[in-house]
């Protein structure tokens, strides 16, 4: 179709001119992006963007949320104090409190912002500000916790989630399976580029190496997925000409979330299938020092597997073989080539009605005090 207009001389062929491939990239407004800019350059936020990079595990890297996150702080605290944002603006509150150490009003403003509702929000950026305030060698006594009771995570059974994966495209169909299978988080693995895909190592495996800086526990690890779904999704990905799996995550979960809430009453967000491996894993007789690797967590007991150990990475590979890759799979013919393990307590049957009701029932015992419940996931 061609939009096209006579009256309008400076009409054009929209469909001769379109690009259907290049991704959308939203524009700040210009007097937000000129306040960022004016923010940046203040020497205190340069002194607070050194120490980022400074820190344990950043290895001198300056993350695009971290800017954000310090340039809203500074700029909804200077309106809070009614300050004009200039470039020295939060250089000058430093100056004045380093002048006068007992004077308290700064810090009794932070945490009278800090009070401020969204609380969750004011509180992360408050938070920020007594960082940015730290970094600058300026001591501030305001407190501000940021550690608030969040909603319980609602269990979903596995059988609604087979029935959702089932109702959606192929697109969001590799995506879930993707996440099933890894246990990362999905910033880590949507935008990880094909040359961190190891292909080779293993024939059933394909191994997702996530560099340091990816890693929220800024952790360098690999994850693992079936070598079958890999193929899959860099075909899938190959045919769009990306670089990446899904630069899309966001979007595609946002259908994902909206049809789980509008056919099955469920609040499944892309988190929950990281809880899910977490709480499979948990159940099976592989160390969790080694699925806390996969992850990208910390773990809770002894020390993190020799990653670089060919030994130890194929045993990884073996133990996730054996007591994981099935557990996890949300299509079976992803997952074909793999060890059949014995079925563990939580698997459910293959038919959706019955495991449907076999979840029902668990949750009958949890309510009636006749089964434990699974440990608490990690976050």
């Amino acid at each position: 179709m061609q939009y096209k207009f006579q009256d309008n001389p400076l009409s054009v062929d929209r469909e001769a001119n379109a690009n259907p491939l290049k991704p959308f990239k939203p524009r700040a407004g210009r007097k937000l992006k000129a306040e960022s800019q004016i923010i940046d350059s203040d020497p205190a936020i340069q002194r607070y963007y050194t120490h980022l990079k400074s820190r344990k595990g950043n290895a001198g890297y300056l993350s695009p949320q971290s800017q954000s996150n310090a340039r809203t702080a500074v700029r909804q605290f200077l309106e809070h104090l009614q300050t004009p944002i200039t470039n020295h603006a939060v250089t000058d509150l430093v100056k004045q409190k380093l002048a006068n150490p007992q004077n308290f009003t700064l810090d009794d403003k932070i945490e009278e912002y800090s009070n401020l509702e969204p609380l969750k929000a004011h509180r992360n950026r408050a938070n920020n500000l007594i960082g940015i305030f730290k970094a600058n060698r300026c001591n501030i006594v305001a407190k501000s916790d940021s550690h608030l009771a969040s909603p319980q995570t609602k269990f979903i059974s596995d059988g609604i989630i087979k029935a959702i994966y089932k109702d959606l495209p192929a697109e969001h169909q590799l995506l879930m399976s993707m996440q099933a299978h890894s246990g990362q988080r999905i910033a880590a693995i949507s935008k990880l580029t094909f040359d961190k895909w190891d292909m080779t190592t293993s024939d059933k495996y394909a191994l997702l190496n996530i560099p340091q800086i990816a890693n929220k526990s800024r952790i360098a690890h690999p994850t693992i997925i079936p070598k079958p779904l890999a193929q899959e999704i860099i075909k899938h990905a190959t045919q769009a000409q990306r670089r990446s799996a899904f630069p899309n995550s966001e979007s595609l979960w946002r259908d994902i979330t909206k049809l789980a809430a509008e056919k099955y009453g469920v609040r499944l967000i892309s988190h929950y299938l990281r809880k899910r491996f977490q709480t499979i894993a948990s159940d099976t007789q592989m160390n969790p020092n080694e699925w806390c690797l996969l992850m990208g967590a910390m773990p809770t007991k002894g020390h993190l597997p020799e990653i670089y150990s060919l030994n130890d990475l194929n045993k990884i590979i073996q133990d996730y073989d054996t007591h994981l890759s099935n557990a996890l799979a949300l299509d079976k013919n992803q997952t074909k080539e793999t060890h059949q393990e014995p079925p563990l307590k939580n698997n459910p049957n293959t038919d959706i009605q019955t495991a449907i009701l076999q979840e029902l029932r668990e949750i009958k015992n949890l309510l009636s005090g006749t089964a434990t419940p699974s440990p608490a996931p990690l976050l």
